[in-house]
């Protein structure tokens, strides 16, 4: 709010016409009763209030109007723009405040809750992983257990073997039926191995025939077309000697 440099008043009271009063120093306003106040007419930033909302934005300013006579002074006026713009940045600053001790509340909040959920979920998978061990050895035992039943029922069953093959391995010069089979596969084996490597030769042989075949074929065309040639030649010689 500025100070009051003039007053410019038309057909007011008993100034008649277009009337400019002042220019004012030192003060910012001079106001006074008005007797009724019926032909005053308010303005705030050009705009005409009624004397309600007049008197209600004075007094925002700590001027009050209805003392009988009163004087408001430039600084005591810059004073209370002051004193009002004041109070307005501490309501801000105050609500900042507020708002970062709430922002700051909610964070520990948020981090104190994220921190009880991580070490409940670690405790959880403390005791499952716990849990687990007992479990694996468990497993083990049986997984070992059952390998040795297997063992001795392997050793069982050789047994039977070599009491019903005895006499045939005996016959065929060995130990148990199981050399005799592990003997077969063995040649089995050989032998495949023996098959595959023929058949590839002969392949091989195979690709080298047709090959030898294809030259013989072409090496053949080629003697045609030399003799064909040579015939040719001869009729013309003795054409010549006639």
């Amino acid at each position: 709010m500025g100070f009051l440099k003039l007053i410019e008043i038309e057909n007011f009271k008993s100034y008649k016409g277009r009337q400019i009063i002042g220019p004012f120093r030192r003060f910012t306003a001079i106001i006074g009763p008005n007797g009724s106040g019926s032909s005053s007419e308010y303005k705030i930033n050009n705009r005409v209030v009624q004397l309600s909302e007049y008197s209600e934005e004075l007094e925002k300013l700590g001027i009050l109007i209805k003392a009988r006579n009163f004087l408001v002074f430039q600084e005591q006026m810059k004073a209370k723009r002051k004193e009002a713009e004041l109070r307005q940045v501490q309501s801000q600053a105050h609500g900042l405040q507020m708002r970062l001790k709430y922002s700051q509340s909610d964070l520990e909040q948020t981090k104190t809750r994220h921190l009880a959920l991580n070490l409940q979920e670690k405790s959880k998978l403390e005791s499952e992983l716990a849990n687990f061990g007992p479990r694996i050895n468990d497993i083990k035992r049986i997984i070992q257990g059952r390998e040795r039943e297997m063992k001795d029922l392997k050793e069982k069953m050789n047994q039977v073997e070599d009491e019903v093959f005895e006499e045939f391995c005996r016959e065929i010069g060995v130990r148990n039926i199981r050399e005799f089979e592990e003997e077969k596969v063995k040649r089995q084996n050989e032998i495949a191995k023996k098959r595959l490597e023929f058949e590839n030769q002969k392949t091989r042989l195979g690709i080298q025939l047709d090959f030898e075949r294809n030259q013989l074929r072409e090496d053949q065309e080629k003697v045609l077309m030399w003799e064909q040639g040579v015939r040719k030649d001869e009729a013309e010689i003795e054409k010549l000697k006639k």
